[in-house]
């Protein structure tokens, strides 16, 4: 068997794997282990200025967030006087003394005095500036009661707003700085972060909605679970900035090393399933071990480290199915492009997204993106790139629309449509729905385009997979000039973009034109000679991959209709190779139109696929025809 070890093979990747369990554990247990600790303060009743309409719900939504996160202490309060503010700073600064991520949240007035960052109890009343060190409560003096905090201290000001004792307030010294919004710092130890609702010297809205925008965006990312947390600030600052019109600029000060730190974690990936294949193997082997260790961590690497003990073989292939699965990039034979984790659902404390079909029920989808070939034959080491775009239409519950296009567009280009139910394959084309996603599938000529769409509101996320069918090398795509296919030693989706928009952006009409009766399996007739062509017939009935070729002469400039028929299931025609004196066109999924230029005369040739499935499986044949123009 394929299979076969020498001796002390498997003690290797025994070694391989415990490291890469332990060092999975060490990733995700730990992490769900960490005690988490929070302050929320939201300031809204002042008593001696303008009161400010959103701090105290920002705090009371943050506060309630950071409960159903996790935290293990959450302690908030709105409108908070100096005495009690301060007596809340020291008893948090006992709390994060064993804490491994420590956050600080606080929205209200905030002031800079001389560089010095101060937050405002509801009962200040800063009549002189000398006042500031007794009435409010220094930046700095919060930040160094984080100082035992092991792995993330965070403080989040939504305070950046002009100073309401600007004109009041008595000075000691006229020469005394009293800046508008707050200045920059620079944390002093490691891994710590300080995020303003807008960069030093400038100042932040409150908003006009339910909470100011910069809150508006943290409610939304901060809980994402396993994102880490720049790139959720990072995409706090992309929302406010697009929902100020740009002008509001948050700003994050510190630095964290290049390990992600996340502020919710992510759940553990659970143990792959072990097939009845393996499981009927004797409970001794070395094979059936380091397969159910592979599944029991079920990483990348874990199932790395069994494909270089177990390369080849039945049960290779089924370690190479479980990787596919993965969430991640696993090689170079299932090539993905992941999308960004943001939260795109809209402004809402506690997040939206789809938790049915019914939510899909009625817009349409469009996915752009390209893919990036990497060439193993003729040209090794050679990078191309061909636009794709994808578009779904769930009409209803028992009805899905799609168009698949190559871009940009052109005559020659491919186009197929389908109209079929949810997990029902039609042109090859099958749209299911699990998991609050949309799971779309087209073949190629031997692997498997797979689009993954999460919607979130009016926005959504696509994951763009290929995957080769088992037993198989490289990737087939396109004919290069002699013929033969292109082979690619990986496919990867670039530029992942995906769009909703209400209604059907598709078209009934189109669908309906390319509804066929599914051939049947008896042999092909001969096609209906068009006037001045004459051709030979193809026909597929099986899933071996084949080559074939036919002639076809044409006389005096006249088209050429090719009638395809096959007794696969859901048969379709892509075409790969166009003529170079002619347009060759897809009238619906097994119709071809051949049109020779004007004036034309000589031999030409184009090469097509035809597609389908049979007992499922998927497979294609490849077609050239010859063509004679007289």
């Amino acid at each position: 068997m394929a299979c076969q070890t020498k001796s002390g093979t498997t003690s290797r990747f025994l070694a391989a794997s415990l490291g890469l369990f332990f060092a999975a554990a060490a990733s995700t247990t730990p992490a769900q282990a960490d005690k988490r600790v929070a302050l929320v303060i939201g300031n809204s009743a002042y008593q001696h200025v303008n009161r400010l309409p959103n701090p105290a719900k920002d705090a009371a939504s943050m506060g309630d967030m950071l409960k159903k996160s996790g935290f293990d202490v959450v302690d908030a309060k709105e409108d908070v006087g100096n005495a009690e503010m301060r007596r809340m700073i020291r008893d948090f600064s006992d709390k994060v003394r064993d804490a491994d991520v420590a956050l600080v949240f606080y929205a209200g007035h905030g002031i800079e005095i001389d560089g010095t960052n101060y937050l405002l109890p509801v009962d200040t009343r800063l009549e002189r500036d000398v006042d500031v060190d007794d009435e409010a409560v220094s930046l700095d003096r919060i930040v160094r009661i984080l100082d035992p905090v092991k792995k993330l201290r965070l403080v989040i000001l939504d305070a950046c707003r002009d100073n309401p004792f600007q004109q009041t307030m008595k000075r000691s010294l006229s020469s005394r700085g009293v800046e508008r919004g707050l200045a920059k710092v620079e944390p002093q130890n490691p891994n710590t972060l300080i995020a303003y609702a807008a960069k030093a010297g400038s100042t932040a809205s409150d908003g006009d909605d339910q909470h100011s925008p910069f809150t508006s965006a943290l409610l939304k990312q901060l809980p994402v679970a396993g994102q880490d947390i720049r790139r959720s600030l990072g995409y706090v600052r992309d929302e406010v900035l697009k929902s100020t019109d740009s002008k509001q600029e948050p700003f994050v000060y510190g630095s964290l090393g290049g390990d992600d730190v996340v502020l919710v974690p992510g759940a553990a990936r659970p143990a792959a399933p072990v097939p009845a294949q393996v499981t009927a193997l004797d409970p001794n082997s070395a094979l059936r071990k380091d397969y159910e260790l592979a599944a029991q961590i079920n990483t990348r690497a874990g199932w790395d480290a069994f494909l270089t003990t177990y390369p080849k073989g039945f049960y290779a292939d089924l370690a190479r199915a479980a990787r596919s699965k993965l969430s991640e990039p696993v090689s170079q034979n299932v090539a993905t492009a992941n999308p960004e984790p943001r939260n795109l659902s809209p402004a809402d404390p506690a997040g939206h997204s789809a938790t049915g079909i019914d939510d899909y029920v009625g817009k349409s989808y469009l996915v752009n993106y390209v893919i990036k070939m990497e060439e193993v034959w003729p040209e090794r080491g050679k990078i191309d790139r061909a636009g794709r775009e994808t578009t779904i239409y769930v009409k209803s519950r028992d009805n899905i629309l799609t168009r698949f296009v190559s871009l940009p567009l052109s005559p020659t280009g491919i186009l197929r449509y389908s109209h079929a139910p949810p997990g029902v394959t039609d042109q090859g084309i099958q749209v299911s729905y699990g998991n609050n996603q949309l799971l779309y599938s087209i073949p190629g000529p031997n692997y498997q385009v797979r689009i993954t769409i999460s919607a979130a509101g009016n926005s959504c996320t696509a994951r763009v997979v290929f995957e080769l069918q088992p037993n198989q090398q490289n990737y087939l795509f396109g004919r290069s000039p002699n013929g033969d296919p292109y082979k690619l030693s990986a496919m990867t989706g670039e530029n992942v973009v995906c769009l909703v928009s209400p209604g059907d952006a598709i078209g009934e009409a189109q669908i309906a034109a390319t509804t066929q009766t599914p051939a049947s399996n008896a042999p092909a007739p001969s096609s209906p000679p068009s006037p001045g062509c004459h051709q030979d017939a193809w026909h597929a009935a099986s899933l071996n991959n084949e080559t074939a070729s036919a002639n076809q002469t044409t006389t005096g400039g006249a088209s050429c209709i090719i009638h395809l028929q096959s007794g696969l299931d859901s048969p379709y025609a892509s075409i790969e190779l166009p003529p170079k004196n002619g347009t060759l066109s897809l009238l619906d999924p097994l119709t071809l139109k051949y049109q020779p230029n004007p004036g034309f005369k000589g031999s030409d040739k184009y090469i097509f696929h035809l597609c389908g499935s049979k007992n499922g499986r998927s497979g294609c044949s490849t077609v050239t025809y010859n063509v004679t123009a007289n």
